[in-house]
């Protein structure tokens, strides 16, 4: 392809990139790129990159000069950083390169050089909301473990039921008294040590439990 031919790509390339071409001369110019991301809570604008293109004189048998730059004042971007990145998309141009050696190719460089960037960036984000998700699971996890409490074994359920029986039994007795309103039965008032009788003594009466006990007095066996 001779110079005639390079021009006639050149004008392809303004009709795609009115805005987004600057030349340089007849062999150099630059394009602006764009990328496409999703919206970042950490990032103003979405990050856009500068693919630059030198053509030798037998371009395209000859493969193209290919730089990137960031543009002038270029916003920091929390998933793309150009100095780290360049490498890896500058070696994606290069099998393209390859691929269409003897054809205009510089509008498929342009493209790779976008999907390459737009990729970085989406699996970072995907990393990032990763990162995310478990942080979020593992403080739900821990708020849940406050509310769960200690598994339970054959050991301490005996332990638990034991502890229940005995407070079942008491509640029952407490039930029991207050029905009768305060007042104990004969057997109660006995093993209680509340009736005694004895020699001298008259005849007590405790009423318990609707019966009339009566005490032990003084007796005597006629003969």
């Amino acid at each position: 392809m001779g110079l005639e031919e390079q021009q006639e790509e050149l004008q392809v390339l303004q009709s795609i990139y009115p805005d987004e071409i600057t030349i340089i001369s007849d062999s150099e110019y630059r394009i602006s790129i764009l990328l496409d991301t999703d919206p970042s809570p950490q990032a103003t604008e979405p990050p856009t990159l500068i693919l630059g293109i030198t053509l030798p004189p037998n371009y395209p048998s000859a493969a193209p000069s290919l730089t990137l730059l960031p543009p002038p004042s270029a916003a920091p971007h929390p998933h793309f950083s150009l100095a780290h990145d360049r490498a890896h998309l500058l070696s994606l141009l290069a099998p393209l390169v390859l691929e269409n050696a003897g054809q205009a190719m510089v509008f498929a460089l342009v493209s790779q050089v976008k999907e390459g960037a737009e990729a970085l960036i989406a699996q970072r984000v995907a990393a990032a909301e990763a990162a995310a998700e478990g942080r979020r699971r593992a403080e739900e996890e821990r708020e849940e473990s406050k509310f769960v409490g200690e598994p339970v074994t054959a050991a301490s359920f005996r332990v638990w039921q034991e502890a229940f029986l005995k407070e079942a039994e008491g509640e029952r007795a407490r039930e029991e008294e207050a029905r009768r309103g305060g007042k104990l039965s004969g057997r109660e008032l006995w093993e209680r040590g509340l009736a005694r009788g004895g020699e001298g003594e008259g005849e007590e009466e405790v009423e318990a439990e609707g019966v009339l006990v009566a005490g032990v007095g003084a007796l005597g066996v006629g003969a």
